[in-house]
């Protein structure tokens, strides 16, 4: 479900020269997933996690690689990028930007109970305190403008009230005042 650039072995091993990683053993798409292609990476020692971004440029990825950089130096639990020996994380596969993080241990869980929530809360809160120092900004890609365009394409397909009803919403959105304070969020938590 989730590679959609398939890759074999050894153009990976050609690619992987310019990487300072162990040599690769074995290679795994991983099927969960619904925007990019992943593929777990084994060595000898470690395993790792390769993302290939099917609709991001290059140019639109350095502000999430520093950030996660950022939290992983400052000891919260999140993958970290790996840079090439040129010292730059970010790289081209299959003409595709390419980024490989450290692995995390666990698994996806199918029925989240509260407690499973309440931790989820409590690192979130962890995030947020250990960006605070981050100073890189990133614009919302889901701001008020993609909402207007997205709905604009749902418009004939939604029966009239419920298209009625987002029309309203969204003039009532156009007169709020979004002059909030800035900080970094985690925009696309899931479950897994």
């Amino acid at each position: 479900m989730s590679v959609y650039t398939s890759i074999n072995i050894e153009e990976l091993k050609v690619w992987l020269q310019d990487y300072a990683l162990d040599d690769l053993i074995d290679y795994q798409g991983i099927k969960s997933g619904i925007t990019n292609t992943n593929y777990f990476l084994m060595t000898a020692r470690d395993r790792f996690v390769l993302t290939l971004f099917e609709k991001n440029t290059i140019e639109e990825l350095p502000y999430f690689v520093d950030l996660m950089s950022h939290l992983a130096e400052h000891s919260f639990l999140c993958p970290k990028p790996i840079f090439k020996k040129n010292g730059t994380a970010l790289s081209v596969l299959k003409n595709k930007p390419a980024l490989i993080v450290t692995c995390l241990k666990g698994k996806e869980l199918i029925k989240p109970e509260v407690s499973h929530c309440a931790a989820v809360g409590k690192s979130l809160a962890e995030l947020h305190v250990k960006s605070a120092n981050f100073k890189a900004q990133h614009q919302n890609t889901r701001d008020l403008n993609w909402i207007k365009k997205t709905a604009n394409s749902l418009f004939d397909a939604l029966p009239q009230d419920e298209s009625q009803l987002l029309k309203q919403e969204i003039l009532y959105q156009e007169k709020q005042n979004y002059k909030l304070p800035k900080s970094t969020i985690h925009g696309d938590l899931f479950r897994d």
